[in-house]
């Protein structure tokens, strides 16, 4: 095929390509809202904690990262949350199984990265409303997938 002629596979990688820098930029102004309005401020790590602890992850969900982790499969989750704590709290039960887990070990973190965005503290651990931005959009994700899979 010459370079002038097109495959709809090129169309559709260059179009989904257009379509992330566009919603990596909506992320960025986004976050860049939120920490200019300073809304996370006054969170303590605990709240933080408590807050994930209580989300409701789906049951495929579960089911995928346990097995994956009872594997012995090195594990990364790659989110936008702006809180790798929060995110360490929604998946505890995964984490920490209850004493009826087949699973002997008690501490699962080894095997689960968790790769997200990191609230600030202050010496207190309450939230000054700024994040360390490590995961902010589509195309971060892209980037960390690339360097977990090289």
């Amino acid at each position: 095929a010459s370079n002038d002629q097109r495959t709809d596979s090129q169309d559709y990688t260059e179009e989904l390509e257009t379509f992330i820098s566009e919603l990596s930029s909506f992320d960025r102004r986004m976050n860049t809202a939120v920490l200019d309005e300073k809304v996370l401020a006054g969170a303590t790590r605990t709240r933080i904690a408590a807050a994930g602890k209580i989300v409701r992850l789906r049951s495929d969900c579960v089911e995928t990262l346990r097995e994956a982790v009872s594997q012995g499969m090195k594990t990364h989750v790659l989110s936008v949350n702006w809180s790798s704590e929060y995110i360490q709290a929604a998946l505890s039960p995964l984490l920490h199984p209850s004493p009826s887990s087949s699973h002997t070990d008690d501490n699962l973190t080894d095997d689960v990265c968790i790769h997200a965005n990191e609230l600030e503290f202050d010496n207190q651990g309450t939230s000054t409303g700024s994040i360390i931005r490590r995961v902010e959009c589509a195309q971060d994700k892209e980037k960390i997938y690339k360097t977990i899979l090289s």
